[in-house]
């Protein structure tokens, strides 16, 4: 199973994040990474994956820690489904 992430948009405070599965077929699927900002540092989450929620000092922090999120949501769904 591969993943793959994309850039935050210009200008916006969201990222689109894409996630690859790879199997019988190969399958791409996003979803919306909300990202919300204050002086001490930022959250997020992921509307499409409501128990999805981060927090981290940088954007950087940030996404890697929803990437990882996501991550561990689609593994935890595969093997629930098993």
């Amino acid at each position: 199973m591969g993943f793959h992430t994309a850039d935050a948009e210009p200008g916006g405070d969201s990222a689109i994040w894409g996630y690859l599965y790879q199997g019988a077929e190969t399958m791409t699927r996003r979803c919306s990474l909300v990202i919300e900002g204050v002086s001490m540092g930022y959250s997020a989450y992921v509307p499409e994956l409501p128990t999805i929620l981060v927090t981290g000092r940088s954007v950087e922090e940030l996404t890697a820690r929803a990437a990882e999120a996501i991550r561990l949501y689609r593994e935890a769904c595969l093997v629930l489904k098993r």
